[in-house]
């Protein structure tokens, strides 16, 4: 669950969109207004599926494939629809049985007016008849199966539209993962090979440079030797304690240059 942060502002935002999108429709009807507070029962169902979603990806894939995550997140996309599809149709029969109060006029005159499950049918000369419908659940009892079908199809889609998102971030996530410790690696590699050829070097010169300290000695020219041995000093202690990969100013670079040219 390294990646729950990411995880949890993707849903987040997904179901706020869904629940944005829900209220910007409801300014353009009375029916849609009235659905809003059964829409954000269905945002706050959803959140929670998701989250358990997320958590079966996690648990059940772990660091697998692509294609692992996409069937474990198939699998649990699917279960998940399936709950949501009988609460959802629940929650839209009880907050709005029949709908509001709505009027239409027939070509023939006659208006039909529908105030929850009672309808009124005015005929131009007045005469007015009204009928009483049985409640919502009555006449959609017959239909449940169907509607939960319809309603677990409609909820796969859009629960499978996050898994697509996260599976995308989580792949992209892992491939700045991958760049970024190959890219560690090369540099790495590259130092090395820098420190390689530094201490290959190093063994030659001081051979060399303990040599001719050697005759000097035998020479007689103590004071010269006293030099070389204090510049030889110098050189090691500031070569070696300078990061080969690392940038130095050009007149350090040129110091040491004629420090090395100077005991040679």
């Amino acid at each position: 669950f390294a990646d729950w942060r990411l995880a949890t502002q993707s849903i987040i935002g997904f179901w706020s969109f869904y629940l944005v999108t829900v209220l910007l429709r409801g300014l353009f009807g009375p029916e849609a207004a009235s659905a809003i507070g059964f829409r954000a029962f269905n945002a706050a169902l959803g959140l929670i599926l998701t989250f358990l979603i997320y958590a079966a990806i996690r648990m059940l894939a772990r660091e697998g494939s692509i294609r692992r995550m996409a069937i474990v997140a198939a699998i649990a996309a699917l279960r998940a629809a399936v709950l949501m599809a009988a609460p959802s149709l629940r929650m839209a029969t009880w907050s709005n049985p029949m709908g509001e109060t709505s009027k239409i006029m027939t070509q023939e005159g006659v208006a039909i007016v529908q105030r929850g499950n009672v309808i009124r049918i005015v005929q131009d000369d007045g005469n007015e008849l009204q009928v009483t419908l049985p409640p919502m659940k009555d006449l959609l009892a017959d239909k449940y199966p169907r509607l939960i079908a319809d309603g677990t199809v409609t909820w796969y889609f859009l629960l499978a539209a996050w898994c697509a998102f996260f599976i995308a971030m989580t792949q992209q996530h892992r491939t700045r993962v991958t760049e970024h410790r190959l890219a560690e690696a090369e540099t790495a590699a590259h130092a090395a090979q820098v420190r390689a050829l530094h201490y290959q070097v190093n063994p030659h010169f001081l051979f060399n440079t303990l040599n001719s300290l050697s005759s000097l000695v035998m020479s007689g020219r103590s004071d010269k030797a006293e030099e070389m041995l204090m510049a030889l000093s110098t050189f090691f202690r500031t070569s070696l304690s300078i990061d080969p990969s690392a940038d130095v100013s050009l007149a350090e670079e040129i110091g040491l240059q004629r420090l090395y040219l100077h005991i040679e």
